[in-house]
């Protein structure tokens, strides 16, 4: 079946955008919470 694998690839490929949208997008919050702290302490 060689449209159920290039569904699982589709998957794969959507799965890691998500990851790395989420993860340029959380980014910045990270850095900003860490400056909080540095600054807090």
């Amino acid at each position: 079946m060689p449209y159920l694998s290039l569904f699982f690839t589709n998957i794969t490929c959507l799965c890691s955008f998500s990851f790395v949208f989420i993860v340029t997008n959380l980014l910045p919050t990270l850095f900003r919470l860490i400056f909080f702290v540095c600054n807090v302490v």
